[in-house]
């Protein structure tokens, strides 16, 4: 790459038009799901969108999509934990820049010249890495050989911060009137092509196009793109190869539409499943979102699943344990082996054969 980074491409009208009415549909879906079950998918959303910014992945089992409901990994290297607490505090991160700016409190934009650093830092900090990455700074070498996904070789390390500094001022000048979505994916290209952290770079190009694509949707983030991004991670490597920034936003902008419509396809079935909770098994409403959060878990803690649904920890104990009574969950032993097995439970019985119609296949056993 040169010292003058590529200009953001236009995006189709038609497919910018697309784009916003998918969110705008599950923005919509998600305000008129009901009691428990909108809350209940935001919550597996950011799960879901936290794993797929640290690259933990679900076994796919060669589906062709992701599953409808992919069941948790029943097993993290300590590295993958370390993974998934930096980038979970760094999409903190992310989220607290959207709500400051949308309440008023800051000035657009949420993105700000030190946010690359910040969230290197937060998400490269816990991991430990043998090799020191310097964790919120600028690559200390010279890389040997081509990218990671690309059979070219990186900038300098001494171009870095100035390309860096660039292309955060391309995306908060407006890149000549381009809208968020175009802007965000931009900038998912050209920090892979300035590669300027030793490691980290792809978790905080997923990071920076949450923040960047946020300021002008509904709820302010993406929930569905990143999830997507890295199921079709090949596809994707593929896009980046062509080293075309226009490419580059048309993929990403139709995975971002294909991971909205998902979410919405989700939260349909919660609320087709919880309507039939009630209906087979005469539970009350909060009591079949409690249900449902503990099989999307595939055993939940009991924190967790207050959480979930917005209660204390009190009112979810007295509820899991009446449901256990019914036998409708069970208690388990912790997935974590942090907490003793009580604290855990996991649908049971008949529950356990109602919600697994909403499994989409093998991947939810």
């Amino acid at each position: 790459m040169t010292a003058a980074l590529p200009p953001v491409p236009e995006l189709d009208p038609t497919l910018l038009e697309t784009y916003h009415a998918a969110h705008a549909r599950l923005d919509r879906a998600i305000a008129d799901a009901g009691p428990g079950v909108g809350r209940l998918l935001t919550r597996f959303a950011n799960r879901t969108m936290v794993a797929a910014v640290a690259n933990v992945r679900p076994s796919s089992r060669g589906r062709a999509s992701p599953a409808l409901f992919p069941a948790p990994r029943s097993f993290l290297a300590e590295v993958e934990r370390r993974r998934l607490a930096g980038s979970d505090v760094a999409y903190r991160h992310v989220d607290s820049r959207l709500a400051v700016v949308r309440e008023g409190i800051d000035d657009p934009p949420a993105l700000l010249p030190e946010t690359p650093y910040v969230l290197h830092a937060l998400v490269e900090g816990p991991v430990l890495n043998p090799d020191e990455m310097n964790p919120g700074m600028i690559r200390a070498v010279e890389l040997i050989g081509d990218l990671p996904v690309a059979s070219y070789a990186p900038p300098t390390r001494a171009s870095c911060r100035a390309l860096l500094t660039e292309a955060v001022g391309t995306v908060t000048a407006g890149g000549s009137g381009a809208p968020a979505a175009a802007r965000a994916a931009w900038m998912l290209h050209v920090l892979g092509e300035i590669h300027p952290f030793g490691d980290g770079n792809g978790r905080v190009a997923r990071l920076l196009y949450l923040l960047i694509a946020g300021e002008e949707l509904p709820r302010t983030v993406d929930w569905g793109v990143v999830e997507q991004l890295r199921f079709h991670q090949d596809t994707w490597s593929d896009t980046l190869k062509e080293r075309d920034p226009t490419a580059c936003v048309v993929a990403t902008t139709e995975l971002s539409i294909a991971g909205a419509e998902l979410m919405e396809e989700r939260l349909a079935a919660l609320g087709a499943l919880r309507d039939e909770l009630c209906d087979r098994s005469g539970l009350a409403v909060p009591a079949a979102v409690l249900v449902l959060a503990a099989w999307i878990r595939r055993g939940g803690r009991l924190d967790d699943l207050a959480s979930d649904l917005g209660i204390t920890y009190r009112e979810a104990l007295e509820q899991a344990e009446a449901l256990r009574t019914e036998g409708l969950l069970a208690r388990c032993a912790d997935r974590s082996l942090e907490l003793p097995a009580r604290t855990s439970y996991r649908v049971a019985g008949p529950a356990a054969v109602l919600t697994g119609r909403a499994s989409g296949g093998p991947d939810h056993r």
